[in-house]
């Protein structure tokens, strides 16, 4: 009897797990009124995270500048280090922990963690060889940039926010849009990703 009834209870309760997941996974998306604006504010933030961290809208200490000489910046850095260039107190972020919050606040966890990774450690080929070298790297508590880091994206593309609509496949935790890109003068439609992330929507997809 206790058998029967446990295998019963396991029955049930597999069940029940499957039900949630279904449910979860079914639920309906929300309104575009709803998300909108959060939508747009995200798309909107993306620009300047993608400057950072695919783009070259990060200013440095030329090394060739005849002040930068003067005043010694580039003194004690290592010779090793003949590619990369001092981020200046012009830009809004200092650190790789400031750039790593702010893209965060952006981008999806499971999008952006391993461009981030890539981004300032560099990525290693199969032998154990680095095959990219980080495009930040920190030398006595400041950031520097490779001024080498092969860039493959201007930044230009722009979105008009009032073509935003949500299509299908989207539900309560994911949701597709699409909506117009502008690429100078030319303009194409385009989709973009968004994921509920701790109950937080995040891009999940890059807007250049």
């Amino acid at each position: 009897m206790f058998k029967k009834i446990t295998k019963k209870a396991i029955c049930l309760l597999l069940m029940s797990a499957v039900l949630l997941t279904v449910c979860s996974c079914s639920t309906k998306p929300p309104a575009i009124d709803e998300v909108k604006e959060t939508f747009s504010a995200l798309i909107e933030a993306s620009y300047e995270i993608n400057g950072i961290i695919f783009g070259d809208e990060v200013e440095t200490y030329d090394r060739q500048d005849e002040e930068v000489i003067k005043n010694g910046i580039y003194y004690n850095v290592p010779d090793g280090f003949y590619n990369y260039e001092f981020l200046t107190e012009n830009n809004k972020y200092q650190t790789e922990d400031e750039i790593r919050e702010a893209t965060l606040k952006v981008y999806s966890e499971d999008y952006i963690s391993s461009v981030l990774d890539s981004c300032f450690n560099g990525f290693m080929d199969e032998s154990g060889e680095t095959a990219v070298q980080p495009k930040y790297l920190g030398h006595t508590g400041k950031l520097m940039l490779n001024t080498e880091y092969e860039v493959y994206v201007t930044g230009d593309r722009r979105y008009d926010l009032d073509t935003m609509e949500i299509v299908k496949p989207s539900n309560g935790k994911i949701v597709n849009v699409s909506l117009d890109a502008i690429d100078g003068e030319e303009r194409t439609k385009a989709r973009l990703t968004f994921v509920l992330q701790d109950g937080e929507w995040r891009l999940d997809s890059p807007t250049y």
